[in-house]
Protein backbone atom coordinates (compact mmCIF):
# COMPACT_ATOMS: atom_id res chain seq x y z
CA UNK A 1 0.00 0.00 0.00
CA UNK A 2 1.40 3.74 -1.10
CA UNK A 3 2.29 5.78 1.84
CA UNK A 4 0.00 8.66 2.41
CA UNK A 5 1.60 11.93 2.10
CA UNK A 6 2.24 13.86 5.08
CA UNK A 7 0.98 16.80 5.34
CA UNK A 8 3.07 20.08 4.70
CA UNK A 9 1.93 22.24 6.95
CA UNK A 10 1.92 19.81 9.98
CA UNK A 11 5.89 18.79 8.68
CA UNK A 12 7.08 22.42 8.10
CA UNK A 13 5.36 23.22 11.60
CA UNK A 14 7.25 20.76 13.70
CA UNK A 15 10.58 20.70 12.14
CA UNK A 16 10.56 24.60 12.60
CA UNK A 17 9.73 24.73 16.09
CA UNK A 18 12.69 21.97 16.86
CA UNK A 19 15.08 24.72 16.11
CA UNK A 20 13.70 27.85 17.20
CA UNK A 21 11.76 26.56 20.23
CA UNK A 22 14.99 25.20 22.42
CA UNK A 23 17.91 27.47 21.74
CA UNK A 24 19.98 25.90 24.47
CA UNK A 25 20.44 22.44 25.22
CA UNK A 26 20.82 22.99 28.72
CA UNK A 27 16.74 24.40 28.85
CA UNK A 28 15.66 21.93 26.15
CA UNK A 29 12.42 19.86 26.44
CA UNK A 30 13.64 16.21 26.91
CA UNK A 31 12.02 15.27 23.73
CA UNK A 32 13.74 18.26 22.14
CA UNK A 33 17.06 17.61 23.56
CA UNK A 34 16.73 14.22 21.96
CA UNK A 35 15.83 14.96 18.64
CA UNK A 36 18.42 17.57 18.82
CA UNK A 37 21.13 15.33 19.97
CA UNK A 38 20.18 12.92 16.87
CA UNK A 39 20.30 16.02 14.59
CA UNK A 40 23.68 17.10 16.16
CA UNK A 41 25.05 13.64 14.95
CA UNK A 42 23.72 13.48 11.40
CA UNK A 43 21.16 11.35 12.33
CA UNK A 44 18.46 13.06 10.69
CA UNK A 45 17.63 10.72 8.34
CA UNK A 46 16.68 7.92 11.23
CA UNK A 47 14.57 10.36 13.20
CA UNK A 48 12.40 11.22 10.55
CA UNK A 49 12.79 8.26 7.90
CA UNK A 50 9.17 7.75 7.95
CA UNK A 51 7.80 11.38 7.83
CA UNK A 52 10.54 12.00 5.17
CA UNK A 53 9.63 8.84 2.68
CA UNK A 54 6.28 9.80 2.39
CA UNK A 55 7.00 13.80 1.98
CA UNK A 56 6.05 15.12 -1.45
CA UNK A 57 6.92 18.90 -2.44
CA UNK A 58 5.67 20.17 -5.64
CA UNK A 59 3.33 22.88 -6.78
CA UNK A 60 -0.14 21.15 -6.42
CA UNK A 61 0.82 19.81 -3.11
CA UNK A 62 2.30 23.22 -1.80
CA UNK A 63 -0.46 24.85 -3.19
CA UNK A 64 -3.25 22.95 -1.63
CA UNK A 65 -1.70 23.14 1.85
CA UNK A 66 -1.42 26.48 1.87
CA UNK A 67 -4.92 27.53 1.08
CA UNK A 68 -5.65 24.53 4.08
CA UNK A 69 -3.83 26.94 6.28
CA UNK A 70 -5.46 30.26 5.09
CA UNK A 71 -8.85 28.49 5.61
CA UNK A 72 -8.01 27.69 9.18
CA UNK A 73 -6.82 31.05 9.27
CA UNK A 74 -9.93 32.33 7.95
CA UNK A 75 -11.85 30.18 10.66
CA UNK A 76 -9.12 31.19 13.62
CA UNK A 77 -8.66 27.35 13.72
CA UNK A 78 -5.56 26.76 14.85
CA UNK A 79 -3.47 23.43 14.96
CA UNK A 80 -0.71 24.76 17.43
CA UNK A 81 -1.94 27.96 18.89
CA UNK A 82 1.41 28.94 20.50
CA UNK A 83 3.01 29.26 16.68
CA UNK A 84 1.34 32.46 16.71
CA UNK A 85 4.41 33.49 18.86
CA UNK A 86 6.68 32.78 16.23
CA UNK A 87 4.61 34.61 13.61
CA UNK A 88 4.58 37.75 15.51
CA UNK A 89 8.38 37.42 15.72
CA UNK A 90 8.49 37.11 12.03
CA UNK A 91 6.57 39.61 10.65
CA UNK A 92 7.46 42.24 13.49
CA UNK A 93 11.15 41.35 13.14
CA UNK A 94 11.62 40.34 9.84
CA UNK A 95 8.60 42.61 8.32
CA UNK A 96 8.01 39.14 5.71
CA UNK A 97 4.51 38.18 5.09
CA UNK A 98 2.84 34.98 7.15
CA UNK A 99 0.82 32.26 5.39
CA UNK A 100 -2.52 32.95 5.78
CA UNK A 101 -1.77 36.35 7.34
CA UNK A 102 -2.27 39.96 6.27
CA UNK A 103 -3.49 40.21 2.53
CA UNK A 104 -3.51 36.71 1.93
CA UNK A 105 -7.06 36.42 3.81
CA UNK A 106 -7.87 40.24 4.12
CA UNK A 107 -7.11 43.26 5.87
CA UNK A 108 -6.54 42.86 9.83
CA UNK A 109 -7.83 45.66 11.32
CA UNK A 110 -6.03 47.74 14.38
CA UNK A 111 -5.98 45.96 17.77
CA UNK A 112 -5.05 42.50 16.52
CA UNK A 113 -7.50 39.65 15.04
CA UNK A 114 -10.70 38.94 17.16
CA UNK A 115 -10.90 35.45 19.07
CA UNK A 116 -13.10 32.95 17.88
CA UNK A 117 -14.80 32.72 21.31
CA UNK A 118 -15.16 36.07 21.98
CA UNK A 119 -17.41 36.18 18.80
CA UNK A 120 -19.32 33.20 19.84
CA UNK A 121 -19.75 34.92 23.03
CA UNK A 122 -20.74 37.93 21.36
CA UNK A 123 -23.25 35.57 19.14
CA UNK A 124 -25.25 34.13 21.93
CA UNK A 125 -25.47 37.75 23.73
CA UNK A 126 -27.13 39.05 20.45
CA UNK A 127 -29.16 35.90 20.47
CA UNK A 128 -30.28 36.83 23.88
CA UNK A 129 -31.28 40.27 23.04
CA UNK A 130 -33.24 39.58 20.36
CA UNK A 131 -35.33 36.79 22.28
CA UNK A 132 -36.00 39.15 25.10
CA UNK A 133 -37.36 41.79 22.55
CA UNK A 134 -34.57 43.30 20.97
CA UNK A 135 -32.22 46.30 21.25
CA UNK A 136 -33.91 48.93 20.24
CA UNK A 137 -37.00 47.93 22.41
CA UNK A 138 -34.97 47.79 25.30
CA UNK A 139 -32.85 50.87 24.99
CA UNK A 140 -36.65 52.35 25.00
CA UNK A 141 -37.27 51.20 28.20
CA UNK A 142 -37.15 53.93 30.39
CA UNK A 143 -39.69 52.38 33.63
CA UNK A 144 -40.68 49.24 35.00
CA UNK A 145 -43.72 48.73 37.51
CA UNK A 146 -43.56 45.31 38.87
CA UNK A 147 -46.32 43.54 40.82
CA UNK A 148 -46.83 40.12 42.53
CA UNK A 149 -46.24 37.80 45.34
CA UNK A 150 -43.08 36.49 47.38
CA UNK A 151 -42.73 33.13 49.62
CA UNK A 152 -39.49 33.64 51.50
CA UNK A 153 -38.82 29.91 52.23
CA UNK A 154 -37.44 30.37 56.36
CA UNK A 155 -38.76 27.04 58.68
CA UNK A 156 -42.33 29.28 58.70
CA UNK A 157 -42.02 30.68 54.99
CA UNK A 158 -42.89 33.94 54.57
CA UNK A 159 -45.75 35.05 52.55
CA UNK A 160 -45.86 38.62 51.23
CA UNK A 161 -47.26 40.89 48.67
CA UNK A 162 -44.61 43.05 46.54
CA UNK A 163 -44.10 46.20 44.47
CA UNK A 164 -40.93 47.37 42.52
CA UNK A 165 -40.32 50.18 40.89
CA UNK A 166 -37.35 50.77 38.40
CA UNK A 167 -36.33 54.09 36.90
CA UNK A 168 -33.19 53.41 34.76
CA UNK A 169 -30.52 53.82 34.99
CA UNK A 170 -30.14 54.02 38.78
CA UNK A 171 -33.47 54.57 40.76
CA UNK A 172 -34.87 51.22 42.30
CA UNK A 173 -37.58 50.68 45.17
CA UNK A 174 -39.02 47.68 46.22
CA UNK A 175 -41.72 47.54 48.85
CA UNK A 176 -42.99 44.75 51.04
CA UNK A 177 -45.80 43.47 52.86
CA UNK A 178 -44.78 41.26 55.13
CA UNK A 179 -47.01 39.51 57.60
CA UNK A 180 -45.32 41.92 60.70
CA UNK A 181 -45.69 45.03 59.02
CA UNK A 182 -44.66 47.15 55.93
CA UNK A 183 -41.19 47.18 54.69
CA UNK A 184 -39.55 49.67 51.77
CA UNK A 185 -36.04 49.37 50.43
CA UNK A 186 -34.94 52.17 48.12
CA UNK A 187 -31.76 52.90 46.00
CA UNK A 188 -31.82 55.99 44.48
CA UNK A 189 -28.34 56.93 42.75
CA UNK A 190 -25.83 57.37 45.70
CA UNK A 191 -28.75 57.10 48.58
CA UNK A 192 -30.10 53.88 49.74
CA UNK A 193 -32.38 53.54 52.74
CA UNK A 194 -35.36 51.48 53.95
CA UNK A 195 -38.87 52.07 56.18
CA UNK A 196 -40.03 49.86 58.79
CA UNK A 197 -42.19 49.53 62.28
CA UNK A 198 -38.54 51.53 62.99
CA UNK A 199 -39.17 54.68 60.80
CA UNK A 200 -36.86 56.12 57.84
CA UNK A 201 -32.88 55.00 58.34
CA UNK A 202 -29.81 54.04 56.24
CA UNK A 203 -29.74 51.11 54.86
CA UNK A 204 -27.18 48.82 56.82
CA UNK A 205 -23.74 48.29 54.40
CA UNK A 206 -24.80 44.49 54.40
CA UNK A 207 -28.53 45.40 52.49
CA UNK A 208 -26.66 48.57 50.79
CA UNK A 209 -24.64 46.41 49.05
CA UNK A 210 -26.78 43.52 48.55
CA UNK A 211 -29.50 46.17 46.83
CA UNK A 212 -27.01 47.46 44.96
CA UNK A 213 -25.61 44.58 43.89
CA UNK A 214 -29.63 42.79 42.67
CA UNK A 215 -29.56 46.24 40.77
CA UNK A 216 -26.89 45.62 38.87
CA UNK A 217 -27.90 41.88 37.99
CA UNK A 218 -31.44 43.39 36.70
CA UNK A 219 -31.60 42.23 33.30
CA UNK A 220 -32.53 45.15 30.63
CA UNK A 221 -29.44 47.00 31.74
CA UNK A 222 -27.39 44.16 32.09
CA UNK A 223 -27.70 43.21 28.21
CA UNK A 224 -27.44 46.27 27.21
CA UNK A 225 -24.54 47.23 28.92
CA UNK A 226 -22.99 43.93 27.74
CA UNK A 227 -23.66 45.25 24.08
CA UNK A 228 -22.43 48.64 24.64
CA UNK A 229 -19.08 46.87 25.21
CA UNK A 230 -19.09 47.94 29.08
CA UNK A 231 -18.83 44.15 30.15
CA UNK A 232 -16.73 41.84 29.51
CA UNK A 233 -18.14 38.29 28.01
CA UNK A 234 -16.85 35.07 27.92
CA UNK A 235 -18.82 31.86 26.85
CA UNK A 236 -18.32 29.46 29.66
CA UNK A 237 -18.46 25.60 29.08
CA UNK A 238 -20.52 24.44 31.75
CA UNK A 239 -23.79 23.54 31.05
CA UNK A 240 -26.52 22.38 33.87
CA UNK A 241 -26.43 18.81 34.62
CA UNK A 242 -30.15 18.73 34.17
CA UNK A 243 -30.17 20.45 30.60
CA UNK A 244 -27.24 18.97 29.26
CA UNK A 245 -26.26 20.45 25.82
CA UNK A 246 -29.09 22.58 25.70
CA UNK A 247 -28.06 25.64 27.89
CA UNK A 248 -24.73 28.13 26.28
CA UNK A 249 -23.37 29.93 29.37
CA UNK A 250 -22.53 33.27 29.31
CA UNK A 251 -20.74 34.87 31.83
CA UNK A 252 -20.36 38.68 32.41
CA UNK A 253 -18.45 41.00 34.23
CA UNK A 254 -16.16 44.55 34.70
CA UNK A 255 -17.27 47.68 35.26
CA UNK A 256 -18.20 47.51 38.74
CA UNK A 257 -19.96 44.10 38.30
CA UNK A 258 -19.30 40.44 39.80
CA UNK A 259 -19.48 37.94 37.38
CA UNK A 260 -22.74 36.65 36.57
CA UNK A 261 -23.37 33.77 34.68
CA UNK A 262 -26.55 34.10 32.16
CA UNK A 263 -28.24 30.43 30.65
CA UNK A 264 -29.55 31.07 27.61
CA UNK A 265 -31.31 28.47 26.14
CA UNK A 266 -29.75 27.28 23.14
CA UNK A 267 -32.98 26.66 21.11
CA UNK A 268 -34.93 30.23 21.75
CA UNK A 269 -32.26 32.83 23.23
CA UNK A 270 -34.62 33.05 26.12
CA UNK A 271 -32.73 33.17 29.94
CA UNK A 272 -33.43 30.21 31.53
CA UNK A 273 -31.59 31.71 34.59
CA UNK A 274 -28.20 33.07 36.39
CA UNK A 275 -25.61 32.18 38.55
CA UNK A 276 -23.99 34.48 40.82
CA UNK A 277 -21.57 34.21 44.23
CA UNK A 278 -23.02 36.34 47.13
CA UNK A 279 -21.22 37.79 50.07
CA UNK A 280 -22.35 36.75 53.12
CA UNK A 281 -21.61 38.45 56.70
CA UNK A 282 -19.56 36.27 59.10
CA UNK A 283 -18.43 32.77 59.12
CA UNK A 284 -20.81 31.62 55.89
CA UNK A 285 -18.68 33.49 53.39
CA UNK A 286 -19.38 33.02 49.80
CA UNK A 287 -22.47 31.11 48.62
CA UNK A 288 -23.01 30.20 45.39
CA UNK A 289 -26.66 31.62 43.97
CA UNK A 290 -28.82 30.49 41.38
CA UNK A 291 -32.02 31.58 39.89
CA UNK A 292 -34.64 30.51 37.20
CA UNK A 293 -37.02 31.97 35.09
CA UNK A 294 -40.22 30.64 33.66
CA UNK A 295 -43.42 31.59 32.61
CA UNK A 296 -42.52 33.96 29.80
CA UNK A 297 -45.09 36.54 28.34
CA UNK A 298 -44.69 39.57 25.97
CA UNK A 299 -45.58 42.79 27.88
CA UNK A 300 -44.90 45.79 25.49
CA UNK A 301 -42.63 43.28 23.17
CA UNK A 302 -40.63 43.21 26.08
CA UNK A 303 -40.18 38.97 27.26
CA UNK A 304 -40.75 39.15 31.17
CA UNK A 305 -40.23 36.10 33.38
CA UNK A 306 -43.21 35.89 35.74
CA UNK A 307 -41.72 33.27 38.24
CA UNK A 308 -38.54 33.71 39.65
CA UNK A 309 -36.97 30.97 41.78
CA UNK A 310 -33.79 31.21 43.95
CA UNK A 311 -31.70 28.79 45.06
CA UNK A 312 -28.95 29.15 47.68
CA UNK A 313 -26.86 26.28 47.65
CA UNK A 314 -29.04 23.23 47.74
CA UNK A 315 -31.50 25.20 49.11
CA UNK A 316 -34.56 27.20 47.69
CA UNK A 317 -35.01 30.69 49.49
CA UNK A 318 -37.29 32.84 47.46
CA UNK A 319 -40.24 32.34 44.92
CA UNK A 320 -41.58 35.27 43.18
CA UNK A 321 -44.45 35.47 40.86
CA UNK A 322 -46.10 38.19 39.08
CA UNK A 323 -49.25 39.08 38.31
CA UNK A 324 -49.08 42.27 36.48
CA UNK A 325 -46.52 44.21 34.88
CA UNK A 326 -45.92 47.51 33.05
CA UNK A 327 -43.59 49.53 31.29
CA UNK A 328 -43.02 53.03 30.60
CA UNK A 329 -45.49 54.33 33.15
CA UNK A 330 -44.93 57.56 34.86
CA UNK A 331 -43.27 56.45 38.65
CA UNK A 332 -44.19 59.15 41.28
CA UNK A 333 -40.94 60.91 41.91
CA UNK A 334 -41.36 61.30 45.35
CA UNK A 335 -41.13 57.52 45.95
CA UNK A 336 -37.22 57.93 45.31
CA UNK A 337 -36.84 60.44 47.91
CA UNK A 338 -35.97 59.68 51.55
CA UNK A 339 -39.22 61.25 53.63
CA UNK A 340 -37.70 63.72 55.84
Amino acid sequence: MPRRPWPLAVAVAELFLLFTNAPDAAVRPPRLQYKALELDNGLTQGLEADRMASLRIDKDTFEREREVVKEERRMRVENQPYGRVAETTTVDLRRRAVVGGGRAVRPVAAGGVVDQQQREAQAVLRRAIRAKGGADRLRAVRTVVLSGTMIVQTPQPIHAQMTSYIEYPDRFRVDAKLPNGDLTQVLAGSDAWMRDAAGVHDLAPAGRDNLRSNASRELVSLLLRAAEGKLRTRLVSAEPAQQPGQIDTLELSGDGLAPVDLLVDRSTGMIAGARYIVEQPGAIGKVPTEESYSDYRAVDGIQVAFKTVVHRGAAVILERTLTDVKINVPIDESLFKRPT
